[in-house]
């Protein structure tokens, strides 16, 4: 308890009021806003609020009251990152119930293993954000104690089948990887030649997500949901057509050394390798000493993830199967899709590694103490260098909301909030906006935006002010915005006319005459 009150005092003194970096954090707070205001489950920043079929409901609901005990944005984005901070502190301590409680490890390893994910680099950025990926590792982690808590009852305990089906079932709708854990535990509970639990879990489970999956593949609404970006060759670059068969096999080979030798060591470890170091400050950058040790942890990970797959076919290592499976096939980089599997990743390097000193020890008797005295000295490492990294970013952040984000992103920033204040004084609030930061312009200027830069888009959405904010992608390094803006302007030139630019950022504001295209 008092390494996550630590860990949560210092996560909280490291929140800041910046929202929309991200992009999916300024989605999840204004799809709250409008379940907080009983628009119901749509985007407030479309006209007509357009419903929403790609991001679950499962994160908005648990945003939704910060909107009703506090309604001033943007105020209000430290409660949203509140959100984030509990679900990284339950995460902890449920993995610490997980692997302590239910054989997975004696109790000082689980409590080690719990150490380690708290000072993990890459879950302190996270639980300071207002992303889902905290909240859905506290879900997944509970649902799966739920589970394993179900598979030591009795078929009839209606209880503890309830807890099993219901947190699976919210884990889904925070993410839509959560599948993996119904698939996870039907697999189990038929290995263990538990058919009825099973059949009743599985039931259940289906039944809970089915609304779900209906509605995003009935509802057309002109959104790509997340089915659709599967097959696309790549989700930022829509216009390179779909995969096929051959295609999906090799962006499965792709992923598996991306996750090797990236994802999966990098997000408990940043490494040498750049793609380690997504989405994370540089201040917090503790990296690997030595090139080269990424890519043993990735095989030590790996190896142990496999063996236990093989060998002691546990309820853990059968979801880590179908989410892995699933992430293989995405076509997005592993490092943000990793961050919930933290507490696992460890896990799995312990064990790895516990095998590795009783393999020496068989060889070398006497070597026993002094290889546990140096595991120990190297936790004990990780954990003063990490928490030292982190208590320094913390002390700077709090007298600095902008300390970590390097001077180009200040500077954007700075020139975010002077276009926000000339929407707010030159655009009428009945006029509507299209950009790419659809999103973060709704929410700081009130002003409905439209992500569509199309012509057409544009016509049917009766947009009067185009807003270019530079964007480039995570997997596509081009200014996604731009791209489209200029297609429209090079086929109209007649229709646009800047009216606002700001050089230093490169922010362009268009006004939009859509008569000279056909419009009214």
């Amino acid at each position: 308890m008092g390494l996550v009150a630590a860990v949560g005092i210092l996560w909280i003194v490291s929140l800041n009021p910046l929202v929309g970096d991200g992009y999916d954090d300024a989605r999840y707070v204004a799809l709250s806003q409008a379940i907080a205001e009983g628009k119901g489950f749509c985007r407030p920043a479309t006209p007509g609020c357009e419903p929403e079929i790609k991001f679950p409901v499962g994160y908005p609901l648990l945003l939704t009251p910060v909107w009703l005990i506090w309604p001033d944005f943007p105020q209000n984005v430290w409660g949203f990152k509140l959100v984030s901070v509990f679900g990284g502190l339950s995460a902890i301590g449920l993995s610490y119930v997980l692997l302590s409680k239910y054989g997975y490890l004696p109790n000082w390893e689980a409590i080690l293993v719990a150490a380690l994910t708290a000072f993990a680099p890459h879950l302190f950025v996270f639980a300071t954000t207002a992303f889902s990926e905290t909240a859905y590792a506290a879900f997944s982690i509970l649902s799966l104690i739920a589970l394993e808590r179900y598979s030591r009852s009795t078929d009839d305990d209606w209880k503890a089948r309830l807890l099993a089906v219901s947190s699976s079932v919210f884990a889904f709708y925070i993410r839509s990887v959560g599948i993996a854990l119904g698939g996870a535990g039907v697999i189990y509970f038929a290995l263990k030649k538990e058919y009825q639990k099973a059949w009743r879990f599985g039931t259940a489970f289906a039944i809970g997500v089915l609304p779900w999956l209906l509605r995003s593949t009935w509802l057309d609404v002109g959104q790509a949901t997340y089915l659709d970006q599967l097959l696309l060759q790549q989700v930022e670059g829509s216009a390179q057509g779909h995969v096929g068969a051959g295609g999906l096999l090799i962006r499965v080979l792709q992923n598996t050394r991306a996750y090797v030798l990236a994802g999966l060591p990098g997000v408990i470890l940043p490494s040498q390798v750049p793609l380690a170091h997504v989405n994370l400050p540089a201040e917090i950058q503790v990296g690997a000493p030595l090139p080269g040790i990424d890519v043993v942890l990735g095989i030590l990970i790996v190896t142990a993830f496999v063996s236990h797959l093989l060998f002691r076919r546990r309820l853990l290592d059968f979801y880590l199967l179908g989410y892995l499976g699933i992430c293989l096939l995405w076509p997005w980089e592993p490092l943000r899709l990793s961050v919930p599997l933290i507490p696992f990743l460890f896990y799995y390097l312990w064990a790895a590694g516990r095998t590795v000193a009783l393999a020496v020890g068989r060889l070398w008797p006497g070597g026993k103490s002094y290889g546990r005295g140096i595991v120990v000295g190297l936790v004990v490492l990780w954990l003063t260098v990490n928490g030292f990294y982190q208590v320094r970013f913390a002390y700077h952040r709090h007298s600095d909301p902008f300390f970590g984000l390097g001077v180009a992103e200040q500077k954007r920033w700075q020139g975010l909030y002077d276009l926000f204040a000339w929407v707010e004084s030159n655009v009428r609030p009945d006029e509507v906006l299209a950009s790419k930061n659809d999103d973060r312009l709704y929410l700081y200027t009130g002003r409905h935006t439209t992500r569509d830069l199309t012509l057409e888009g544009i016509v049917r959405d009766g947009v009067d002010y185009v807003v270019h904010i530079p964007y480039r992608g995570v997997i596509v390094d081009t200014d996604l915005s731009w791209h489209f803006i200029q297609q429209m302007i090079e086929a109209c030139p007649e229709a646009f006319e800047e009216v606002y630019t700001d050089p230093p950022t490169g922010i362009r504001v268009f006004e939009v005459k859509r008569e000279r295209c056909g419009g009214t």
